[in-house]
């Protein structure tokens, strides 16, 4: 239970221990060995070449200078490359990179590589992009299917999961 409201809840370690009635350093250990099995849960699964998956990253500010860099919206921020499926269900969170990387490099050194992905123009040399086409009703059809990972992002954004706010 510890673990879940912390990743839900964004509380301090220390507000964590006065709430379980637990030293501070008991919520930490407790933390060290329990968050890595809850993401084991919810693996990030490699998708399938066969299937087309959605792909598009965000910045977020994270306090922590050490991985963040300074980006142009002045920030200490963080690239981190989410994909998702038709159904907005998250399959894969790539690794948090400084946030001046541009997407594409981002996407290089951080998801995997192989399947098909519906993305934006930012990834024209992404390798497997599925760029949206030039004009037109099929530029319509690909960027209402596109923005389910938008959607995705919003919700994980507004959900304040730990990293994500």
């Amino acid at each position: 239970m510890l673990g879940l409201v912390w990743l839900r809840g964004n509380l301090l370690q220390s507000e964590l221990a006065i709430l379980f009635g637990v030293s501070q350093a008991t919520v930490h250990r407790i933390l060290q060995f329990l968050v890595p099995v809850l993401a084991c849960l919810h693996a990030n699964e490699v998708p399938d070449s066969k299937e087309e998956f959605l792909l598009d990253g965000t910045l977020i500010t994270v306090a922590d200078h050490a991985i963040a860099n300074f980006t142009r919206k002045h920030q200490r921020q963080v690239n981190v490359q989410v994909i998702c499926d038709a159904g907005r269900r998250v399959m894969f969170v790539g690794e948090a990179l400084p946030g001046s990387r541009h997407d594409v490099r981002a996407a290089r050194e951080s998801i995997p590589q192989g399947p098909k992905y519906k993305t934006d123009g930012a990834y024209r040399s992404f390798p497997g992009a599925v760029l949206p086409p030039a004009s037109g009703r099929a530029r319509w059809r690909h960027n209402s299917v596109r923005v389910r990972v938008e959607q995705v992002i919003g919700c994980l954004k507004s959900c304040r999961v730990r990293g994500f706010d």
